[in-house]
């Protein structure tokens, strides 16, 4: 962006980052919209130690809360549910695998999420079933695909957002100042937070500063190229605002024609 004090001697045209955040903020956001989508986790645990020591835990994860609760083997079971409303993209009714604990002359009805077809939902409640009607089974481990297994199964995505982002903020610490007192301007080059070039002249060399087409190899953009007595051009590094905006800012700076 360009930067210039009201009355101030000194111009500044600093490169933004703003390229960077976004690239990095739209391929992070994608594992955030998978998990976001897959919505809550859930885990159904059981463990026969010993005769009198059945135990079992349901646990039900969201982003910002989690349950589990424990009761008895002898007050699980188990059954496939329809549900009451059509899936709003197959337009089908959804089979889900229900738990169902009795505890207390009550009954509680866990509805495991993520899940819509009859054939999974049915292949559950048999593992269900299959393990409490078969004393020789010890263990019973039974879970859905959670929100966090989708951020860890997707952080390479976080990884390319960070690596692209990197790429593109390589050149992004660039600056060039132009300072009447001192009757000069400097450009310093970066490539991230270590200074590659620093170039400096005179401000009396300047003959005009104009917009110029280039390519540079991916885009044909435009540039803003400073013209000295020497014939040489330096181009500016990409500011905030555009390019025909920081001309006339920088013409009238310097009182060019």
């Amino acid at each position: 962006m360009s930067l210039q004090q009201p009355n101030s001697r000194k111009f500044r045209v600093i490169k933004p980052l703003s390229g960077a955040f976004i690239i990095f903020g739209f391929v992070a956001f994608l594992p955030l919209l998978g998990a976001h989508l897959v919505g809550n986790g859930w885990k159904l645990t059981c463990q026969r130690a010993k005769l009198g020591q059945e135990k079992c835990e349901v646990a039900i994860e969201s982003f910002f809360e989690s349950e589990r609760f424990s009761f008895e083997l002898s007050a699980l079971a188990s059954k496939v549910v329809k549900s009451d409303e059509r899936d709003h993209e197959t337009g089908e009714y959804c089979y889900l695998p229900a738990i169902i604990v009795t505890q207390n002359n009550s009954f509680r009805v866990v509805s495991t999420p993520n899940i819509c077809s009859e054939r999974e939902a049915s292949r559950i409640v048999s593992r269900i079933n299959h393990f409490i009607s078969t004393p020789t089974e010890a263990q019973l481990n039974i879970h859905g695909v959670s929100w966090k297994e989708v951020l860890l199964y997707s952080s390479p995505w976080l990884l390319i957002g960070l690596l692209m982002s990197a790429l593109v903020a390589r050149d992004s610490f660039s600056n060039c100042i132009f300072d009447l007192d001192r009757n000069y301007f400097m450009i310093t080059t970066k490539n991230w937070f270590r200074t590659k070039n620093v170039e400096e002249h005179s401000l009396d060399e300047i003959v005009t500063i104009n917009l110029e087409t280039q390519d540079n190899g991916m885009s044909i953009e435009d540039q803003v190229i400073i013209k000295l007595k020497s014939g040489k051009s330096i181009s500016l590094p990409q500011a905030n605002c555009s390019n025909q905006k920081l001309v006339f800012e920088l013409k009238q700076f310097l009182n060019l024609q």
